[in-house]
């Protein structure tokens, strides 16, 4: 259980590195949830679980001094939850909103 937690966290901390590499939108929850589905063999819930999420933060954006929230980790630690528990893309998004 180890191992999958410490290649989940290498990854949402490569995605949240987004500035650094140039804006290549890494941090958007449709990729995030793919790239941690494929580390812990998952694509598919993975995709799943970003789409969802995509669409559910596809309106947030900051105005002004407002910080808006991050889909892109709620993304990857929900596909974890998911993956691992076993318990499916339904509980996967469902925790992710709150998160």
């Amino acid at each position: 259980m180890l191992i999958p937690a410490l290649l989940t966290g290498l990854v949402v901390g490569l995605c949240k590195m987004d500035y650094f590499f140039g804006y290549c939108m890494l941090n958007r929850p449709i990729v995030e949830g793919a790239l941690v589905g494929l580390v812990l063999g998952d694509v598919a819930t993975g995709a799943i679980i970003g789409a969802s999420l995509e669409i559910v933060f596809l309106g947030s954006f900051p105005i002004g001094a407002a910080v808006s929230p991050d889909g892109g980790t709620a993304a990857g630690v929900s596909t974890a939850l998911a993956v691992l528990t076993g318990a499916g893309t339904g509980i996967g998004t469902t925790f992710a909103v709150p998160l």
